[in-house]
């Protein structure tokens, strides 16, 4: 009985019409029925499979940005490979959506269609891909760590070498052009290449390091790395013991160069003060001050010398009798118009070498024929005799004058203190200006020309305080001012230099910036306005001037109105620190030769003017001592401007180069050494303009 209802309990229960626990049977589905149920295991797998497709687009992804971000490979091909893979996966999904929407439709059609989508062909060429692109991809990091090592040494080394090309620059160091335009060269394609570089990027990287490469192949610090004969510029490894003797050699000139522009900053200074002539004789205070340098300290020795009053007058009147033979000499090159101009030779002395009496004054020249070199005129000369120096050219004559001077003003420990200071300027100081200093020889070479070399005037004020330009006006380029007087007996080569200079002012780099006076622009009231603006840092002036031998003071620069711009009112006038030079030249109403006599101190008139330059705040003066030629003079101002402006040497450097240059190109004349400094030799261009 029991059984019987359990069994009875297991049976299902009918759900007949009349029944309401009764149901429907469920519906038998066959393989043909569009409604057919997508087996679990079936769906399943396709699921699998999907999220396999999406991990190999993934790894096909991520392999090809990797690969793309370096800019050393193509991967076109894999990117469109991979463009394919997502719309496939896209369609795939939406396949999926459809059967998972639970609305009634054909669900086995979706399915059939999402093994199809995931049996496409491109799976296999993806799973093949991604082989491939893996191999690459390791292939690749190689190279790029090869790179990477490069890069980073390479450009280590060349900004060191930048570095030091650059403390060549500020030092005006002329022999590191060679490595400055390697330097600039790489580093700028380095620096090009360094944001790409550090953004993984290394086709840029590549680029610099072969160019870096075959650059350093070009000065021979680069290895082969196949058979030496057979060298491929694009095969080489650098050098690296040799790239680092090539850097540190230039290392140790820079640091030279800075030990002498370290020097060049500083001077020794020489005092000479002659007092009242004793018995024919000129006593000499002399004083040396040696500078503090390194393990040098400072010190200062003094002495008294005496030197014959012939002597003193045959130093001094030295000047005068170039002067004359300057004259005779320009003036019989214009009338030899075939022969190439050269100066007289110098007037002679007594056997004794002592000077000889003065003789007559010599009558007055002709005039110069039209087209001669015009004379440059910085004072009157008187001649006197030099029988003693009969035999030896003008260089020799020079040279015996200037050992002679050195011999007996200068004592003995004082020479060697001069000798061991070479590298620092030399100024002198004396109360006896009309002495040639500038001829000073060691028995070796011309101490202007070894060294550099400025007088130092001396007044009984101290210069007058100006406003200083740099800190009331901001400049960025050189500022220049040229002025050319015109009046009177007009100079043939004068304008010619004050274009000469305007041209080669305008092709230096950086190209200052150039105002110029000429003809009638040049008035008292105009060039005291320019003078009064301080914004000068180069002030140059050819034309005439007058000089005053009692009252230096009133020496002149005389103006295209006739107006006399004194001395004493450029003292008074002048602001800012420029540098000045004078090419002035005496006028032809106050000539010696037009009034029949002869006057002497040179120097000390030439010293007139520009004392009252220095005294009025220039950092220096460059003023001639004695006539000279025109375009030898105006070839020697162009190189100065350009040591001073170009090469950015200190102002008794870029002299000192001017001075060589001229020498070396014209031994028969004596331009090289008309020049004096006056002032501080250690003044220096700043890049941005203004003076330091």
């Amino acid at each position: 009985m029991k059984r019987a209802v359990d069994t009875a309990a297991q049976q299902p229960v009918s759900r007949g019409a009349g029944s309401p626990r009764s149901r429907a049977p469920r519906p038998t589905h066959t393989a043909s029925s569009p409604t057919a149920p997508v087996s679990v295991a079936r769906l399943a797998e396709a699921t699998r499979q999907l999220n396999d497709c999406r991990a190999l687009v993934e790894d096909l992804r991520t392999l090809t940005e990797a690969m793309a971000q370096t800019r050393l490979t193509s991967v076109v091909g894999e990117q469109e490979l991979i463009t394919t893979l997502v719309a496939l996966i896209t369609r795939a999904d939406d396949q999926i959506a459809r059967m998972a929407s639970g609305a009634a439709g054909p669900r086995r059609s979706c399915m059939t269609s999402l093994e199809g989508l995931l049996g496409e062909p491109e799976w296999t060429v993806a799973r093949s891909s991604r082989q491939q692109l893996r191999a690459r991809k390791a292939a690749l990091d190689a190279v790029t760590a090869s790179i990477t090592e490069e890069y980073r040494s390479l450009q280590l080394n060349f900004e060191r070498l930048h570095h030091v090309v650059e403390r060549a620059s500020e030092l005006r160091y002329d022999d590191a052009e060679s490595e400055a335009e390697l330097a600039l060269d790489v580093v700028g394609k380095f620096r090009t290449s360094d944001l790409d570089f550090r953004s993984g990027r290394y086709d840029t990287a590549a680029v610099a390091v072969q160019h870096a490469k075959r650059r350093l192949a070009e000065k021979g610090l680069t290895l082969p790395r196949g058979h030496p004969d057979e060298v491929d510029p694009d095969q080489v490894d650098v050098d690296a013991a040799k790239f680092e003797t090539y850097t540190a050699d230039l290392e140790r000139k820079v640091r030279d160069a800075e030990l002498r522009d370290s020097k060049l900053a500083r001077r020794t200074e020489l005092f000479l003060i002659s007092g009242a002539t004793v018995d024919l004789s000129v006593p000499y205070k002399v004083l040396l001050r040696r500078p503090n340098f390194g393990t040098i300290q400072e010190s200062n020795l003094y002495d008294d010398v005496e030197v014959l009053l012939t002597d003193q007058d045959l130093f001094r009147e030295t000047i005068d009798t170039i002067a004359e033979s300057s004259i005779q000499g320009i003036r019989s090159a214009a009338a030899a118009t075939s022969a190439p101009a050269q100066e007289s030779p110098v007037a002679q002395a007594g056997p004794t070498g002592l000077a000889a009496p003065a003789a007559p004054a010599a009558p007055a020249a002709p005039a110069a024929p039209v087209g001669a070199p015009a004379l440059r005129r910085a004072a009157p000369v008187r001649a006197i005799s030099t029988d003693h120096l009969d035999q030896l050219d003008t260089a020799g004559r020079l040279e015996r004058i200037g050992r002679r001077m050195y011999s007996l003003l200068i004592p003995d420990a004082m020479q060697r203190i001069i000798d061991e200071t070479d590298e620092f300027p030399l100024t002198i100081t004396s109360n006896n200006p009309e002495l040639p200093w500038e001829l000073l020889h060691d028995g070796t070479e011309f101490l202007c020309l070894k060294r550099t070399f400025a007088r130092m005037p001396a007044q009984q004020t101290f210069p007058r305080r100006t406003r200083d330009a740099a800190l009331t006006v901001e400049r960025r380029k050189t500022t220049v001012l040229l002025v050319h007087s015109v009046h009177g007996e007009p100079l043939q080569q004068a304008e010619k230099e004050i274009n000469d200079i305007e041209a080669r002012l305008a092709e230096m780099s950086p190209a200052p910036i150039v105002t110029k006076l000429t003809g009638s622009d040049v008035t008292a009231s105009r060039l005291t306005d320019e003078l009064s603006l301080g914004d000068y840092d180069l002030i140059h002036y050819a034309g005439h001037a007058g000089f005053d031998a009692g009252r230096p003071e009133l020496s002149y620069l005389l103006l295209s109105t006739g107006e006399h711009f004194r001395a004493e009112r450029v003292q008074r006038l002048l602001e800012g620190h420029p540098v000045v030079f004078l090419n002035a030249c005496e006028s032809s109403k106050s000539a010696p030769q037009a009034q029949g006599r002869s006057t002497g101190g040179t120097v000390a008139q030439a010293q007139g003017l520009a004392s009252a330059f220095v005294y009025g705040g220039a950092q220096a003066c460059v003023g001639s001592l004695w006539p000279v030629f025109d375009d030898t003079a105006a070839d020697l101002a162009v190189e100065f401007y350009r040591q001073l402006i170009e090469k950015r040497q200190r102002v008794g450097e870029a002299l000192r180069r001017a001075r060589v240059m001229s020498h070396g190109r014209q031994q028969d004349r004596t331009t090289w050494a008309a020049y004096a400094l006056y002032g501080d030799p250690s003044s220096l261009l700043a890049a941005s303009g203004g003076l330091t």
